[in-house]
C-alpha cells in the first residue's frame, strides 16, 4: 500500500511544468510569424494533455492513500476541488461575458454556467471562454476519481503481491469502458443532440470519454512513484545524468507525437483519426516527463524550480482561462502592434500580468476563504516585506488612483471644454500613419445614406487572422467632431460606428453633407497626451490629482507596514484597478467618482487598522516591561 509521504510534498518543478504547458497552449493560439519550431507550435494543444496527466498524478498522490486507508473524506475532497476551480472560472466568465455583450445571458449560456459546455455545447468558438471545455473534462474526472481509487484499492487488496498490475488492469478497464460509452452515445444519437456528444471527433478529443486515458497515465505514474517496487529506479533517477536523459527522452517522445499529428494535418483536420492515434503517445510520454522531474538530482528540475518559473506555474490556470477572452487578448489587441514576434512577446507579458492580478486578488484569496469557512485551513501570518519594496508598492498604488482620478477629471471638464478637436489631436503629435483624410466624393454610400470609409489594414487589431475593427477612433466631418461607437448605437443622427466587431468599413452617418472626412486612430499614447494637455488647462483639477497621489502614497505606505496586505497584493490591486477602470471606461460612468472614493476609503481603513495594531503592540510590550504599572 502506498505511503502518504507525498501528500504534502510540493514538487516545484511540476508547478513550473504547468507554466510550460500553458505556454504551449498560448503559442498554439497565437502562433509566431517566424517558422522556427513550427511542428511544436502548431501542435501546442498538447499542453492540455500535459495538464490532464499532471492533474491525474497530483490528485492520486494527494487522495489515493486516504482511499486505500479508508480515511477518505468526500466533502473535503469536493470542497477543495471547487475552491481551486470555481471562483476564478466564474469571475472570468462573468467579466468576459459582460465586456463582450454588455449584459449577462443565463438561458443561452446554461452549459457554461453549469460547467457542462464540453457535454452539451455546440462549438468551442461559441463559448465565452473557448478554452473552458477542458474544465468540463477536469470536473468529470474529479467526480469519477474517488470511484476509480476505490476500485484500484480493492483490486490491490485482492492482488497484494502485484499492486501495480492490479491498478493497470483497473485503469485500462475504465478507459475502455468510458470510450465504449462515448462511442455508443454518438452512435445512438446519430447526428442529433449536442455536438460534443453526437460527433466522434469531439467525443474523442473534448470529453472524458476520450480523454480519461490522459488522466489514467497520470494516476498510474503516481502509483508507480509511491510503490515500493520503484525504489530501485528512483535511486538511479536521483543521479543527474540518468535523470537528465530520462527527461530528454520523454520530451523527445512528446515532440514525436506532435510531429505525427502535424504530418497527419492536425487534430482538427480531415484526417483527425490519424492525428488522434499519434496523440495516444502523448500521455505515457508526459507521465514519464512528470516522473523524471520529481528527481531531486535532475538538473532540468532544479532549473524549473527557480521562484519566477514556479510563480508563472501558479498563475497558469488564470493565463489558460483569460487568453482568448475580452480581458485577455481583447485588452491588449487595442494597444499592441501586430507586426512582429516582439509584439507577441508583449501580448504574452500583458496577459500574464492580468493572470497574476487574478491569481492574487481572486483565485488564491477565494480558495483560502472557502477552505477557512470549511475548517480546512488556518490563517497564516507572513513576513513584513523590506521597506523599499513596500514603498514601491505604495507608489504604484498611488499612481494608479491618481491616473484614475485624472481620467475622470478630464472626462468631467470635457463638458465645459467640449469634445476633443482635430487641432488638439495634431498638437498632441498624432502620427501621419494614424490619420486618413478623404473627400466625400471618394467614399461609397451604404443603406440610408450612410457613408462607408475603408480603413487601412494596419489599423485593425489582433494577431494572425484574428483581426478586429479598431477600438478607438476620432472622426471629424469638416473639422467638427462626430461621436464614435464600437457598436451601432441605434437611431442617433450624427454618429460613426462599426456594424460588426470584425468590420473592415467604418460607417458614418453625418448630420448634413460634409465635404471632407478625417479619421484619426487614437492610440493610448496619443490619448494620454491629449488628456494631459486638457488636465493642465484646468489647474484646480491638476492640483487635486497631485494631492490625491501624495495622500494615497502616504496612506498606502502606512497600510503596507503590516503583514497584510502584502506588497505583491498591493501591486495587483494597483494594476488591476487601473486595467478595469480603463477596460470598462468607468471614468465615463456617473458613479465613477463613488468607486474612486471607495478605493481611497479602503486604503484609509487598512492604514487605520495597521496604526491601531502598532499602538496595541507597543502598549502590550510596555505592560510586559512594567508589570506594576
Amino acid at each position: 500500500m502506498p505511503t502518504n509521504t507525498a501528500k504534502t510534498t510540493q514538487f516545484e518543478a511540476l508547478t513550473s511544468l504547468r507554466f510550460l504547458a500553458a505556454l504551449l497552449v498560448f503559442v498554439f493560439h497565437f502562433q509566431p510569424r517566424s517558422g522556427a519550431l513550427e511542428v511544436v507550435i502548431s501542435q501546442g494543444h498538447v499542453g492540455v494533455g500535459v495538464f490532464f496527466v499532471l492533474s491525474g498524478f497530483l490528485i492520486t498522490l494527494r487522495y489515493f492513500p486516504d482511499v486505500a486507508r479508508r480515511d477518505f473524506r468526500v466533502g473535503e475532497y469536493f470542497l477543495r476541488r471547487a475552491a481551486r476551480i470555481l471562483p476564478l472560472y466564474y469571475t472570468v466568465f462573468i467579466l468576459s461575458q459582460y465586456l463582450a455583450n454588455g449584459s449577462l445571458s443565463f438561458a443561452d449560456r446554461l452549459p457554461e454556467w453549469t460547467l457542462t459546455q464540453a457535454l452539451f455545447g455546440e462549438s468551442l468558438h461559441l463559448f465565452v471562454m473557448p478554452t473552458s471545455w477542458s474544465l468540463t473534462v477536469e470536473e468529470c474526472f474529479y467526480a469519477l476519481a474517488p470511484l476509480v481509487f476505490l476500485a484500484i484499492a480493492a483490486a490491490q487488496r485482492r492482488a497484494p503481491r502485484r499492486p501495480l498490475l492490479a491498478a493497470a488492469v483497473v485503469l485500462v478497464g475504465v478507459t475502455v469502458l468510458l470510450f465504449a460509452v462515448g462511442a455508443t452515445t454518438w452512435t445512438v444519437l446519430d447526428g442529433r443532440g449536442p455536438a460534443f456528444l453526437r460527433e466522434p471527433e469531439k467525443v474523442s478529443i473534448h470529453t472524458l470519454f476520450g480523454r480519461f486515458y490522459d488522466f489514467a497515465a497520470g494516476v498510474f505514474a503516481a502509483l508507480l512513484f509511491t510503490s515500493s517496487a520503484s525504489q530501485r529506479w528512483r535511486r538511479v533517477l536521483d543521479r543527474p545524468v540518468p535523470a537528465l536523459l530520462a527527461t530528454c527522452a520523454a520530451a523527445t517522445l512528446i515532440v514525436t507525437a506532435q510531429w505525427g499529428m502535424y504530418d497527419a494535418g492536425g487534430i482538427d483536420g480531415p484526417r483527425w483519426i490519424a492525428a488522434w492515434s499519434w496523440d495516444l503517445l502523448l500521455p505515457p510520454a508526459a507521465a514519464a516527463l512528470v516522473l523524471s522531474l520529481t528527481s531531486a538530482g535532475n538538473p532540468i528540475g532544479r532549473v524549473l524550480g527557480v521562484a519566477p518559473l514556479v510563480y508563472l506555474g501558479k498563475v497558469s490556470y488564470a493565463l489558460y482561462l483569460v487568453q482568448l477572452t475580452p480581458i485577455g487578448k481583447g485588452l491588449f489587441y487595442r494597444v499592441l502592434p501586430r507586426t512582429d514576434d516582439v509584439a507577441l512577446l508583449a501580448l504574452y507579458v500583458g496577459i500574464t500580468a492580468v493572470s497574476a492580478i487574478l491569481y492574487e486578488l481572486v483565485e488564491e484569496p477565494a480558495r483560502r476563504l472557502i477552505l477557512r469557512a470549511g475548517g480546512l485551513e488556518r490563517r497564516s501570518t507572513g513576513r513584513t516585506a523590506p521597506a523599499l519594496v513596500r514603498l514601491g508598492a505604495a507608489a504604484a498604488l498611488a499612481l494608479s488612483l491618481a491616473s484614475q482620478s485624472a481620467t475622470w477629471a478630464v472626462a468631467s471638464v470635457s463638458e465645459s471644454l467640449g469634445p476633443i478637436t482635430l487641432s488638439e489631436m495634431q498638437a498632441a503629435g498624432v502620427a501621419a500613419r494614424d490619420v486618413i483624410t478623404l473627400p466625400v466624393e471618394a467614399l461609397s454610400t451604404g443603406p440610408d445614406g450612410v457613408l462607408l470609409v475603408g480603413l487601412p489594414r494596419a489599423w485593425r487589431e489582433g494577431w494572425g487572422d484574428d483581426l478586429h475593427a479598431p477600438s478607438r477612433l476620432r472622426v471629424f466631418a469638416d473639422g467638427a467632431p462626430v461621436p464614435f461607437f464600437r457598436r451601432e448605437p441605434g437611431r442617433k443622427v450624427e454618429v460613426a460606428y462599426f456594424r460588426r466587431p470584425r468590420a473592415a468599413m467604418l460607417s458614418v452617418r453625418p448630420a448634413g453633407a460634409p465635404a471632407q472626412l478625417v479619421v484619426v486612430r487614437e492610440s493610448p499614447v496619443l490619448a494620454a497626451g491629449v488628456n494631459l494637455a486638457r488636465l493642465l488647462h484646468t489647474p484646480f483639477e491638476a492640483l487635486a490629482v497631485v494631492g490625491l497621489f501624495v495622500a494615497v502614497l502616504v496612506l498606502a505606505a502606512i497600510a503596507l507596514r503590516g503583514r497584510s496586505p502584502s506588497p505583491r497584493v498591493a501591486l495587483a490591486v494597483a494594476f488591476g484597478s487601473l486595467v478595469w477602470w480603463r477596460a470598462l471606461e468607468l471614468h465615463e460612468r456617473p458613479w465613477g467618482p463613488l468607486l474612486l472614493a471607495a478605493e481611497c476609503a479602503a486604503i484609509i481603513v487598512v492604514a487605520l487598522r495597521v496604526t491601531q495594531g502598532a499602538h496595541g503592540a507597543r502598549d502590550a510590550a510596555g505592560r510586559l516591561a512594567h508589570p506594576s504599572a
